[in-house]
């Protein structure tokens, strides 16, 4: 295995585990037997600042934000928050390719008794770490993450092939990830405040690209309008629908669907901007809401901060 990651981040990884300090190339031939793993980069700190070191620098609010944020910039600078204020690390969720062959289609549990030969050395000497796989009391399991501010889980058909996909429907495993819904206990009433512009490489990029959707934040007797996600994931036809010309042909948000209600969910709440994360609706069909008015979207601002990740 030459490489950890895609060329255009791998001369910019450090690998720091317990102090030692190398780069992929220094492990180049150390493990006699190819492989490819599922996995992602992590790091245990969310609040960057990488506006000192890029024009486009950013101040990050999530775990997520922070690892593309630390690749994002120049070689010299992303080294230097590695070893000053947040080193990478590996987690591992899958083997895909042991020996130089492809395993996919092997079962879930032949591919982990694989990964475990490869990872009883690798965990020592290098910042990778597997992904726990529990077999009993998996609700207990679910809780204790999501209380801890960890994602969801993943589960997994013990004799399932592995499959990349992208889609909703998955053969074999599914995704139960944390519901800003559950947190707050009750639906997530928002509405349509502004949009956001297509990028060009996007197959809708003659349309609006999302939605910004706010709310009414309470604190004690005040109320302010504060915007509280994007929603991306929308349908082609109503996408078409939501989308108006200006006088320069650019698409812009459809006047007739501001200040429209409808219900979200989300996966957690930024320290940075108290907005949701993976902000989406689960019913499309379903989502808007013709008996509420925006000034009915009200969320209270210590609740939210309760849900802060």
């Amino acid at each position: 295995m030459k490489d950890f990651l895609p060329e255009e981040f791998t001369n910019r990884i450090l690998l720091i585990k317990d102090g030692q300090v190398t780069e992929p190339a220094d492990w180049i031939g150390e493990w006699k037997s190819s492989f490819v793993f599922d996995a992602e980069v992590v790091v245990d700190k969310i609040d960057i600042d990488t506006t000192r070191f890029s024009r486009t620098g950013v101040v990050t609010g999530s775990e997520l934000n922070a690892v593309v944020a630390i690749l994002a910039i120049n070689e010299k600078d992303s080294k230097d928050i590695q070893l000053n204020q947040a080193s990478l690390k590996f987690k591992i969720f899958d083997l895909l390719v042991w020996d130089g062959k492809k395993i996919m289609e092997n079962s879930f549990n032949l591919r982990q008794k694989a990964l475990n030969q490869i990872m009883e050395r690798m965990r020592q000497v290098l910042p990778f770490r597997q992904s726990e796989v529990i077999l009993f009391n998996r609700k207990t399991f679910y809780d204790k993450i999501v209380e801890d501010g960890g994602e969801g889980v993943v589960f997994k058909r013990k004799d399932s092939p592995y499959v990349a996909t992208t889609s909703r429907r998955r053969d074999g495993w599914v995704k139960l990830k944390r519901s800003m819904r559950e947190a707050l206990g009750d639906d997530v009433d928002v509405f349509i405040s502004g949009f956001v512009k297509s990028d060009g490489d996007k197959a809708w990029k003659d349309y609006i690209g999302a939605i910004k959707v706010s709310v009414f934040l309470r604190s004690g007797e005040e109320q302010v309008e504060h915007w509280i996600g994007s929603v991306s994931g929308l349908p082609l036809e109503l996408r078409k629908k939501m989308t108006v010309y200006d006088e320069e042909n650019k698409p812009m948000l459809n006047p007739d669907f501001e200040g429209k209600v409808l219900v979200i969910d989300g996966q957690s709440v930024s320290a940075r901007n108290l907005r949701f994360a993976h902000c989406r609706v689960e019913n499309w069909e379903s989502a808007f809401r013709t008996d509420k008015t925006k000034y009915e979207c009200i969320l209270d601002k210590e609740n939210l901060m309760k849900e802060v990740r």
